[in-house]
Order: C-alpha cells, then sequence, then structure tokens
C-alpha cells in the first residue's frame, strides 16, 4: 500500500498571498478580450455600410433600365436613387451625386464597356450600365479604431461599390 500524503490545508497567510491572483489574471486577459469584442463590432459596422453601398448601387444600376426620356435622365436617376438608398448614413459618409460614377455604353467583343461608345436602341447590341463610388470610410467610420502605436486597427480608409448589369438586345 502506498503511503499516502496528507498536505495541511492553507493557513490564513497562504490564502492571503492568492487573494490578487485574480484581479491580476483578469487584467492580463481582459483586454485582449476587449479587443476580440470591439473588433467584432467594428467589422461588423463597416460590413454593414458595406454591403448598404452595395445595394444602393445595384438599386441604382437597376434604376437606369426603366424607362427614362433619353440617356441623361437615366444616369440622374441612378445615381439619386443610389445616393437616396444611403441616407441613413452621415454626411460624412454620404456619396453625393457628382461623386457616383454612373454610364451606359456598348460593350465590345472582349466584355470591355467603353463609355465612348454609346448605346443605341438596336436590337443586335450588348448595352452595360456601370455605377460606381468610393466612401472614405477610414475619415468618418461609424465606431472609432483604436490606436495602438500609431497604427489605426479595425477600420478600412475606403470602402467601394459597384454594379453592372448586362442587356441584351439593345433594351436600353
Amino acid at each position: 500500500m502506498k503511503p499516502q500524503h496528507h498536505y495541511p490545508a492553507p493557513s490564513g497567510a497562504a490564502r492571503r498571498r492568492q487573494r490578487g491572483v485574480y484581479a491580476l489574471e483578469w487584467a492580463i486577459i481582459f483586454p485582449v478580450f476587449f479587443m476580440l469584442l470591439y473588433a467584432i463590432i467594428s467589422f461588423g459596422l463597416a460590413f454593414l455600410v458595406r454591403e448598404s453601398m452595395q445595394f444602393a448601387a445595384e438599386d441604382g444600376a437597376r434604376a437606369a433600365l426603366q424607362f427614362q426620356p433619353g440617356r441623361q435622365a437615366r444616369l440622374n436617376t441612378a445615381k439619386t436613387i443610389a445616393a437616396d438608398k444611403l441616407s441613413w448614413l452621415s454626411v460624412q459618409l454620404r456619396p453625393s451625386a457628382d461623386s457616383i460614377n454612373a454610364s451606359i455604353c456598348r460593350v465590345g467583343s472582349p466584355e470591355v464597356c467603353s463609355p465612348t461608345l454609346p448605346c443605341s436602341s438596336s436590337a443586335t447590341e450588348r448595352c452595360m450600365v456601370s455605377l460606381s463610388f468610393t466612401v472614405a470610410y477610414g475619415s468618418a467610420p461609424l465606431v472609432p479604431g483604436l490606436s495602438m502605436l500609431g497604427i489605426h486597427l479595425f477600420n478600412p480608409e475606403q470602402l467601394t461599390a459597384s454594379a453592372s448589369i448586362l442587356v441584351d438586345g439593345g433594351g436600353i
């Protein structure tokens, strides 16, 4: 039979020495947990803005396909719809109608859309509606980034959205 070792119960002095260990462990672990939580929130809000921008670009491109009296009216409608879909954003993040690039053009053989090639109503042409814009997210993010050693964490500088719709048969 093995001898059993009986360890004495910790005395009051030993318990007092261990009292601050939990606070020390928490002080070491808390910054890691906080940065992880902050990264999740920051990335989630940046993703929300980016997806909203993509939805606005797609809606604007679709709006250009609706009947409008003239090419410029189609482009203006596309820009207005895209800007209106982002009206929930702060003024610093909202793109102006002038900063939204919209074009309607004929698609060449290598699937390149050139704004210098206008699209006519010919049934044999393939046309493309393109809409794109960029927002300077780093200048006014929804959640401020953490600065550590001069590096801004968790916020991208710019967010970009673009959408293109290919229309066969000159439907524009």
